[in-house]
């Protein structure tokens, strides 16, 4: 009902410690480990009660504990509330490492019908976005990207396409506080049939996908992941690797997963979530038909 809402917080401690220690606080023996949700007033959400443990040096352990919360305000594009998680590490009374980060909630998955965002039907308003200046080409600075965002916020949408590009991390930390959400992709487009069936290419593919979740993963605004545009929706090789690519995506994520197409007589693609149809000058004459058609066939919330 989205009502009430659980946070699974996993907490990986190493005890790297490998020389003689002089820091007067024994090396081995019991740690405690406090989580605390605050909002990003300071406010406290939830705490925690300590979890004890041992630890001796050179060993490390993983402590999954689960954060019960109700009355949250789940993060939107109308709502971007954040939260403030928050892992302290005690040995004894003294504060010895701690770790915070700033995390949204919220649920969105594409059925078949609609794409649902908290259990309800949301509808993207979307727009492509080049980060580029007339004077230093890509090298924007943090003021310029923040307007670039206002103003795309302004103008109503509620997602932002990075178009085949890495961007800097700094855009969605923007997405994320002014109620965006964040599409990003893969670099690829229109790759010829022999490459896209090579396997070492497709190795790199996964590699490139793995880094991407790794360095992008931990900021709350990204939605999904593109796994490349101008595909051929009638070439074997094509939807052999986007199939392979998605895979990737789901087994190391949550994140919704899409891919354009230069075509209209598309295929059903295993674990794809969203499909593009790329329109050029003369097919905008039956772009409603097409698109009902394609909605018919695979639903709207594919489409």
């Amino acid at each position: 009902d989205y009502k009430s809402v659980s946070v699974q917080v996993e907490s990986i401690i190493k005890n790297n410690m490998t020389t003689m220690n002089t820091s007067g606080i024994d090396n081995a023996g019991d740690y405690s480990l406090i989580i605390s949700l605050t909002d990003a007033a300071g406010n406290t959400i939830k705490d925690l009660p300590a979890y004890k443990f041992t630890l001796d040096k050179n060993k490390d352990i993983a402590i999954t504990q689960k954060l019960d919360l109700s009355g949250t305000v789940l993060w939107s594009p109308e709502t971007p509330q954040s939260y403030i998680l928050r892992q302290q590490l005690f040995k004894e009374d003294s504060l010895i490492d701690k770790k915070q980060k700033s995390i949204a909630l919220f649920d969105l998955k594409s059925d078949t019908e609609s794409i649902k965002l908290n259990g309800s039907e949301f509808i993207l308003k979307g727009t492509t976005y080049h980060p580029t200046n007339n004077e230093f080409g890509r090298l924007l600075s943090y003021t310029q990207m923040e307007n670039d965002i206002t103003l795309i916020k302004e103008a109503g949408f509620n997602c932002v396409r990075f178009a085949a590009a890495t961007i800097h991390p700094y855009y969605l930390q923007l997405c994320q506080v002014h109620g965006l959400f964040a599409f990003i992709e893969l670099p690829i487009s229109g790759v010829p049939s022999g490459i896209a069936e090579d396997q070492s290419f497709i190795s790199r593919g996964k590699d490139f996908l793995f880094n991407y979740i790794s360095f992008y993963g931990d900021y709350p605004s990204l939605a999904a992941i593109g796994l490349g545009e101008s595909y051929l929706p009638d070439m074997e090789a094509h939807i052999s690797l986007i199939s392979s690519l998605a895979e990737s995506v789901k087994e190391k994520s949550s994140l919704l997963t899409y891919a354009s197409f230069f075509g209209k007589d598309l295929v059903k693609i295993e674990n794809l979530d969203l499909y593009g149809i790329e329109f050029f000058k003369g097919d905008i004459i039956n772009l409603d038909e097409t698109i009902n058609n394609l909605q018919s066939e695979f639903g709207k919330g594919k489409i």
